[in-house]
């Protein structure tokens, strides 16, 4: 039997939602056996599960796609957001 897809949950860093990403096992471009975390990350960082639902990783955290279009939205086209900037635009602080 080969695996196929694994499915990764996160927990928004934002809001807490809950989502999902699948990570197709058969990507020759990722190393032999990296860590399922890694794994699981690098499918969120590039915005292309094979199933689930997109986000991002912005300043080191896992974002749904609510939270990412808010992230997004922060200042102009070439800011990029602190880590307290997005927490404050999605509400996890006041």
């Amino acid at each position: 039997m080969t695996i196929q897809h694994i499915k990764a949950h996160f927990e928004c860093d934002g809001c807490a939602k809950q989502f999902t990403v699948g990570m197709d096992c058969a990507d020759s471009t990722r190393p032999a056996l990296p860590a399922l975390a890694d794994l699981a990350e690098d499918v969120l960082r590039g915005g292309n599960p094979i199933s689930g639902e997109c986000g991002s990783v912005q300043d080191g955290l896992h974002l749904c796609r609510s939270c990412t279009r808010l992230a997004d939205n922060i200042g102009d086209d070439d800011h990029v957001p602190t880590r307290d900037e997005i927490l404050r635009a999605t509400g996890a602080i006041g």
